[in-house]
């Protein structure tokens, strides 16, 4: 078993016709290798040009190279005991998404670092600086301004009492919250 560099990835048919992973990697400068990619089962992921890639020999019946698991040279993420993170990343290994999951949580966020998290049976917004929005805080003013003002503004307009029914709809008031007020002062999301 060596670490081999990867320079090309592609699909291509394997002896039975399913379409493998196959990782090109340099072992050594100017030593490459050809082989098949192999993930855990129910999992896929792809590594991308400069991962660093497990190889070691098949079985001497069948011959060539398995490859599997990558080191992300690019987004150097690192998990407290007992966490998973798993990222989603672009052609280029930039890291787009991350989902965070703990003994009890769950975090999804994308790279501008907004997302969304469940701790504990709490569903809480990340408001891209790691202040959490509290779902029920922000619920309850969207709920009161549909009953207060979309609903009753929705039935002028079908019972045809408002002044141009065929005008563009304009809600008469703005929305009612500042997010400031729905962050959880005690929070903050990863």
């Amino acid at each position: 078993m060596q670490l081999a560099k990867v320079l090309t990835t592609s699909f291509k048919p394997n002896p039975a016709g399913i379409p493998v992973l196959t990782v090109v990697a340099e072992i050594r400068k100017g030593q490459n290798i050809t082989a098949e990619y192999i993930n855990p089962s129910g999992e896929f992921s792809t590594p991308v040009l400069g991962d660093v890639v497990i190889v070691a020999p098949r079985a001497q019946t069948s011959g060539g190279f398995l490859a599997w698991g990558y080191i992300d040279a690019k987004n150097h993420i690192q998990a407290d005991r007992g966490v998973k993170i798993l990222t989603g990343r672009d052609f280029d290994g930039r890291a787009q998404t991350k989902l965070t999951l703990t003994d009890s949580d769950v975090f999804l966020e994308n790279a501008d670092a907004a997302g969304i998290g469940l701790i504990g049976d709490e569903i809480y917004f990340n408001d891209g600086e790691g202040s959490a929005i509290e779902h029920e805080r922000l619920q309850e003013a969207l709920n009161a301004y549909t009953r207060n003002v979309l609903i009753p503004e929705f039935q002028r307009v079908a019972a045809g009492t408002e002044p141009n029914p065929s005008a563009p709809y304009v809600p008469s008031a703005d929305l009612p919250i500042d997010i400031q007020s729905a962050k959880s002062d005690s929070i903050k999301l990863p």
